[in-house]
């Protein structure tokens, strides 16, 4: 008998990086059972988002929906500097929130960083041309 997942998981890793590509990139890919175990770890007892800060192809998200039958698609959050994962997540979870960037100098916690185009560079802030960054360094 076939098991019935609400999302199917992604088994196939990241066929447009090279092994070179994503040794440089840090990509590490989270293998089924692994992400079924974290999902269960979490221990949800109701509905809350969800956030994967490296998501990669969405396997711990899918994971979380195949085991909590009470987390939607508008609860999953997702981040990575892979353009191609993220487009892949967004067609794969439709109504999920997910954005090109990187988490370590990204700021996910400002609104405007979700309310983005999913491709778009983050910018929080724009400097005004003249701007002196020494009035402010100390000598």
């Amino acid at each position: 008998m076939k098991e019935r997942l609400r999302v199917e998981y992604f088994e196939g890793g990241p066929v447009h990086l090279s092994q070179e590509e994503k040794q440089k990139q840090g990509a590490v890919y989270t293998p089924r059972e692994l992400a079924e175990y974290m999902a269960r770890l979490l221990d949800l007892k109701e509905r809350k988002p969800i956030l994967d800060t490296c998501v990669g192809y969405g396997q711990l998200l899918a994971a979380v929906m195949n085991t909590y039958d009470f987390i939607e698609y508008e609860d999953l959050y997702g981040i990575d500097i892979d353009p191609e994962a993220i487009a892949f997540c967004i067609e794969k979870f439709p109504g999920g929130h997910f954005q090109v960037g990187d988490v370590l100098v990204d700021d996910y916690t400002d609104e405007k960083f979700w309310e983005k185009d999913p491709f778009e560079k983050y910018e929080p802030f724009k400097l005004k041309s003249g701007f002196n960054f020494g009035a402010f360094s100390k000598n």
